[in-house]
């Protein structure tokens, strides 16, 4: 019972949430939320390159943890 609940709550709260964005969407004009989109796909896009050049990201080739990668505290 608690689970159900839990369920209508959640799917209300989405709701809402559906219903906020929608109506904060429909305030902005097309070009603010085409030029939003853009320029997160090349904020995402710049600090991926920089995660890669620094070593974070390995992109599926496999980093041999070595002894110096870590430090003991």
């Amino acid at each position: 019972m608690l689970q159900l609940i839990a369920a209508v709550i959640f799917v209300a709260i989405l709701v809402g949430i559906h219903q906020g964005l929608g109506w904060i969407l429909d305030l902005m004009i097309t070009q603010f939320i085409y030029g939003a989109a853009s320029a997160s796909i090349v904020i995402l896009s710049v600090f991926a390159v920089a995660f890669w050049m620094e070593g974070s990201i390995t992109f599926g080739r496999g980093k041999q943890k070595r002894p110096r990668d870590t430090i003991d505290l």
